[in-house]
């Protein structure tokens, strides 16, 4: 018997003030909507920003005032009106375009301020987030991070060592909180796709790799920056007819998303990226059978596209970057940009310090004394393990291992395969950068949604009577 069943059966025998889910599909009723009115909020935000960047010179900062200009009314707003899904809605939205913009056009610190504010409205009405307050994980983990991240200041005393971390926890927070109504969480996903386009189209005419610019001499973002929002924007349109972007009546535009998104994806010449969307590809084919006929389309048109405009910088730059990847004469050097000297040294670095590591925030020192690469270590596990030790990794390990063991078991019980996508995403991430940024916390956000049944796509019932809509559904909202 179906968990969809099992529910509708119990259902009949509560009392009127018990509540219990029970699938929409079972009653005839809609997905939860999408937000129109935000989508075109943001969207008119963003409407500045390509035709600055292509303008060049000046232009680009004075799109960015525009853009910021906009969003900080919208948010006041939607503040001062006691909205917090709204204001968390677009904050999640946003964050790709933000990532490419840290540092260079706006304060590196402006994204943990933004996030911690929508983070902080939110939590005056408490009321609206019935299942965030039983999360006490989440709690934790904000609390570790910021500790984490504390400690690292005080070793090193640079003030931005290790603040993606809050930037990374709370993501996770937020879009837990979003995951409470689905329809909100949706047009944050979509904004994610929205955001991703924006910032291909802004970067393209600055030379081959997209997501990586040099403007007036300044250096702007990096492929990964794009690739992972794009990667995984590409597998939602995918995933589930597509239902975590798109309402199934939408189909003709998840494919043009999903295909804006695939040819940004390669044009990024994130290899780390390309290994996202490969692993969750693979996790479709052989979980989720209605998505093999879409990847066999989207794929096919994706190929024909590319073939079309073999010609161009682009194209030509992905071409490059495969074959520094599949070519058996190219080095490991040249295939992993350096980092492979990294992994090389890393365990003579854990042995000497195997318990607690060298303390949080001496990523970039003991890469230097261990490797000669002045870099924070170019992966997750690297700078845990180096910073951290065997304590660090193994609380990393029995995190990782409940995300995965709860999104398997919500996968066998609803269905539901986007929770593990986006714990693989993370995890794929973290292979090649730290993934302790908005990002990566958006990612992990995704998969403690498998942690929880009560934020499915629901309706409500009293009886066996459909008697209202739970806010996970809002159709008539």
């Amino acid at each position: 018997m179906t968990a969809t069943r099992v529910m509708a059966r119990r259902s009949t025998r509560t009392s009127a003030n018990t509540v219990l889910p029970i699938a929409p599909r079972a009653f005839g009723f809609a997905a939860p909507r999408l937000h129109g009115d935000l989508l075109v909020q943001f969207a008119i935000c963003l409407a500045p920003m390509p035709p600055a960047f292509l303008l060049g010179h000046s232009s680009p900062f004075l799109g960015q005032i525009a853009f910021f200009s906009g969003l900080g009314l919208l948010l006041a707003y939607h503040a001062m009106q006691s909205r917090p899904y709204h204001l968390l809605c677009l904050i999640v939205s946003c964050i790709p375009v933000l990532m490419l913009l840290r540092g260079i056009y706006i304060p590196y610190n402006s994204v943990v301020v933004l996030l911690g504010c929508g983070f902080a409205c939110a939590l005056v009405v408490p009321g609206e987030f019935p299942g965030f307050w039983k999360r006490k994980a989440i709690f934790y983990l904000i609390l570790g991070s910021v500790f984490y991240w504390w400690i690292s200041v005080l070793y090193t005393g640079d003030y931005n060592r290790n603040l993606r971390t809050v930037d990374w926890a709370l993501c996770i927070a937020i879009v837990v909180m979003l995951s409470e109504r689905r329809s909100y969480l949706r047009t944050a996903m979509l904004g994610w796709g929205i955001s991703a386009a924006v910032g291909g189209l802004m970067l393209l005419p600055y030379g081959d790799r997209l997501g990586l610019a040099v403007i007036d001499g300044t250096r702007i973002g990096n492929p990964i920056l794009l690739g992972v929002p794009c990667a995984f924007v590409l597998l939602l349109s995918i995933a589930e007819n597509g239902k975590w972007i798109l309402p199934q009546r939408h189909n003709a535009w998840r494919v043009v998303v999903g295909f804006v998104c695939g040819m940004f994806l390669v044009f990024s010449t994130s290899r780390g990226s390309w290994l996202i969307a490969l692993v969750g590809l693979l996790i479709l084919v052989i979980c989720d059978r209605g998505s093999r006929l879409p990847i066999l389309a989207l794929g096919s048109a994706l190929a024909l596209t590319l073939m079309v405009l073999e010609n161009s910088s682009h194209v030509q730059a992905a071409n490059r970057y495969l074959m520094k990847v599949i070519s058996p004469d190219t080095s490991m050097e040249v295939k992993t940009t350096g980092r492979i000297e990294q992994w090389r040294a890393f365990p003579a670095a854990f042995w000497d310090s195997p318990i607690l590591g060298f303390g949080p925030g001496m990523s970039r020192n003991v890469s230097l004394a261990y490797s000669g690469e002045n870099l924070v270590y170019h992966s997750l596990y690297l700078q845990i393990g180096a910073e951290l030790g065997v304590v660090g990794l193994s609380v990393l390990t029995l995190l990782l291992v409940m995300l995965i063991r709860n999104g398997i078991v919500h996968f066998l019980r609803y269905g539901e395969i986007v929770p593990i996508i986006g714990t693989l995403s993370f995890l794929t991430m973290a292979l090649s950068v730290t993934a302790l940024d908005s990002l990566g916390g958006t990612l992990l956000g995704i998969g403690f949604i498998g942690c929880d049944y009560s934020n499915l796509w629901i309706v409500r019932s009293e009886f066996g009577v459909i008697r209202r809509v739970s806010r996970s559904q809002e159709p008539s909202k």
